[in-house]
C-alpha cells in the first residue's frame, strides 16, 4: 500500500488492530508506520547486501514530513553507494564513513559532486581508509599533496586540499574532530591563469580529426558533433556532453547556472535538428 503523504492526511489516518505500513509515494523507501495505539513514526526500507533493512527515522510529528523526505533521500544516497547507513551511527569518525555522509549531506547539494567523488576514489581513499578522523594528521595531508605533487598533478594537489578543508570544517562543526588539521596549510602551488589558444592549424587539424571518429558503429556521427560542437562553443566538455532538450529554445542554449561554474548564460547557434 502507498499514497502521496500530506500533513493533513497523516493526521487523518486511525490505527487499526494491528501495526501498519503505508510508503510515501512520492519518496523512495520512506515508509509511515502506524501502532494500534496510535503512535506514528517514519522509517526507511532499502537493501543492502542481499537483505532489506529497516532504518528507523523518528515519530511524527517531533519529525515533521518534509523533514523525515530530505532524511530519508540522504538515507537512499548513501545505499546507492554502498554504503549502510547504520554503520554512520556506529563508527561516524572511521574517514569512509564520515565522508560518505558528507557527500551526501553537503557535496550532493552543489555542482562539485562529480569532482568530489573523483577524489574520493583515486586519491582519498588510498591516503585514508580506514583511519579515525582524530589520526589524521597534518603531517598525513602534507604526505597526500606532495604525492599528487611528484606525479605531476599540481593543480590537483590544491584541489585536495581545498576538499579537505571543506571536509574537516564540516566534520569539526558535527564535534567528529576537535580541529581541521588543514586549516595553516597553504596550496602546494600556484596557479596561473591559463592564456593558451589553438592555433589556425590546430583548430582545422581538430576539426578534420574529428570526422575520424565517425565509424559504421557510430552512424549518428555522434562523437564527431559532440568534438566538433566543443570547438564551437568553447564550453567544457561536461557542459555540452550533459545538454539536454529541454535547455534548447530553437538556436538559443540556455545553460543552467547549476551546471556552470559561471552564472547561467545562453549560447546562441546554428539550428539544431532533432
Amino acid at each position: 500500500m502507498s499514497k502521496t503523504f500530506t500533513a493533513l492526511g497523516i493526521d487523518k489516518i486511525k490505527p487499526a488492530s494491528s501495526r501498519s505500513e503505508i510508503a510515501d509515494a512520492d519518496t523512495k523507501g520512506l515508509y509511515l508506520i502506524v501502532q494500534p495505539s496510535g503512535v506514528k513514526s517514519f522509517a526507511v526500507r532499502y537493501r543492502h547486501r542481499e537483505k532489506t533493512v529497516k532504518y528507523t527515522l523518528g515519530r511524527y510529528p517531533k519529525l515533521t514530513l518534509s523533514e523525515a523526505r530530505q532524511a530519508a533521500r540522504e538515507v537512499m544516497s548513501l545505499v546507492e553507494r554502498g554504503i549502510d547507513p547504520k554503520d554512520i551511527k556506529k563508527t561516524p569518525e572511521r574517514f569512509e564513513i564520515a565522508f560518505h555522509e558528507f557527500l551526501a549531506r553537503h557535496v550532493s547539494q552543489n555542482r562539485s559532486q562529480y569532482e568530489v567523488e573523483r577524489q574520493l576514489k583515486h586519491d582519498l581513499l588510498p591516503a585514508f581508509e580506514g583511519m579515525l578522523l582524530t589520526d589524521i594528521t597534518k603531517r598525513d595531508i602534507i604526505k597526500l599533496l606532495d604525492k599528487a605533487v611528484d606525479r605531476g598533478a599540481n593543480v590537483m594537489a590544491n584541489r585536495l586540499l581545498a576538499t579537505l578543508r571543506k571536509f574537516f570544517s564540516w566534520a569539526l562543526a558535527r564535534d567528529l574532530v576537535a580541529d581541521n588539521p588543514c586549516s595553516t596549510l597553504e596550496p602546494p602551488s600556484k596557479e596561473q591563469p591559463r592564456d593558451r589558444i589553438l592555433s589556425h592549424q590546430e583548430i582545422k587539424l581538430l576539426w578534420h580529426s574529428a570526422a575520424c571518429l565517425s565509424d559504421n558503429n557510430d552512424p549518428s556521427k555522434a562523437y564527431e558533433r559532440y568534438f566538433k560542437f566543443l570547438l564551437l562553443c568553447g564550453q567544457r566538455r561536461t557542459e555540452v556532453a550533459e545538454m539536454r532538450w529541454e535547455e534548447l529554445d530553437e538556436n538559443t542554449w540556455h545553460l543552467p547556472a547549476a551546471r556552470s561554474k559561471k552564472q547561467e548564460c545562453k549560447k546562441p547557434f546554428g539550428t539544431i535538428n532533432r
